[in-house]
Parts: C-alpha cells; sequence; structure tokens
C-alpha cells in the first residue's frame, strides 16, 4: 500500500513538474517600451530615433537575434526598423536598444507639437537552441524636437521649463521657415 501511494504521489509530482516547465516555455521575450524618443525635423528629412527595452522574462538565458518594426507618426507610415543582433539577455532581466530612422519629409506633413508615434513589429531570439519571436505594437506621445511626453514628466521642473523652450524655439523657427517658403512662392509667381 505504502509503495502505491508513494508511486503516485511520484506521479503526480513529474506530471506537476512536467507542466511547470511546459508554462515557463510559454513566456516569451517581450518589448515592454519605448523611452528616450526623440523626432527631429531637418531641412529635407526627418529623424526618429529612441530605445527598445526588451525583457527576457524565462528562467534562461536568451539570444536576441533580430527586431524589427515599421513606424508610424500620427498614423502615416514613415519606414522601418531592422536590426540583426547576437545580444545576450539574461533569465528575468531587460536590455535597451536603439533604434534610428530618417524620413524624407515629402512623406510626412509638417511636424510641429505634440506628434503620436507607434511603433509596431516582432523581435526574434533563441532559448537552448530553440527559435522564438512575439510581436509588439507600443505607442507614445511625443513633442516634436524634444523628449518623449512620459520622458519629460519623470524630470524634474526645471527640465521640464528647458524643454518647453526649446520646443517653443523650434516651432518659432518653423514658422519662420513656413513665411520665407510662401515668401519664395510670391516672389516665384511674379
Amino acid at each position: 500500500m505504502k509503495i502505491k501511494s508513494f508511486a503516485i504521489y511520484g506521479l503526480l509530482l513529474v506530471c506537476f513538474s512536467l507542466f511547470g516547465v511546459a508554462c515557463a516555455d510559454n513566456k516569451k521575450p517581450t518589448v515592454n517600451e519605448m523611452v528616450n524618443l526623440t523626432i527631429k525635423p531637418k531641412k529635407n528629412y526627418t529623424k526618429t530615433s529612441g530605445t527598445f527595452v526588451i525583457e527576457n522574462p524565462t528562467e534562461k538565458e536568451m539570444q536576441l537575434l533580430e527586431i524589427y518594426a515599421d513606424i508610424f507618426i500620427d498614423g502615416k507610415d514613415i519606414g522601418s526598423f531592422l536590426k540583426k543582433t547576437d545580444a545576450l539577455i539574461n533569465p528575468q532581466q531587460k536590455i535597451n536598444i536603439g533604434f534610428y530612422n530618417e524620413t524624407n519629409n515629402a512623406q510626412i506633413d509638417e511636424l510641429s507639437g505634440t506628434v503620436n508615434l507607434k511603433c509596431k513589429g516582432y523581435i526574434k531570439g533563441k532559448i537552448n537552441n530553440e527559435y522564438i519571436s512575439n510581436s509588439f505594437n507600443i505607442e507614445k506621445s511625443v513633442i516634436v524636437g524634444a523628449k518623449a511626453l512620459d520622458d519629460v514628466l519623470e524630470n524634474s521642473p526645471q527640465e521640464l521649463k528647458q524643454l518647453k523652450k526649446e520646443q517653443k524655439k523650434i516651432e518659432k523657427q518653423m514658422k519662420k521657415n513656413e513665411k520665407d517658403k510662401r515668401k519664395m512662392q510670391d516672389q516665384a509667381e511674379s
């Protein structure tokens, strides 16, 4: 009788252990957030940059192989980002992967004020020679020419004043550029 009970308990223990391992294997790396975002309009192009925060929620080391994202500003597709890597992410740790995109200004309307930046993509990696992937879709509001609003809110009031000052300066320059553009168009028509 004791042997049967021991065998049943042992079998149950093995089943629960296997179930736990199977559940743990279902965890996938995720892109948790985007930080340090900037959108900077230049004369002929706009620079978009930031950092993806990628988490490995598993109990095993993961090799990140690839991250891809389509980038949208106010719903307009402005391009994509692809980075192939062999970065290692320790168990239950996060790493940062920077991204950068340059867009021809003909693709987007004149940018000013606050815009919505959206990145939609996937990450691919490998744990113990098993390939895994996961998709992500993250949106954030960004002040053109400054940091993301979420990042600004974490800053001191002094830094916030400086960022608002920079935003006004950028908006003033953009208005001046628009006036100069109209002036040149009027002269060309004359």
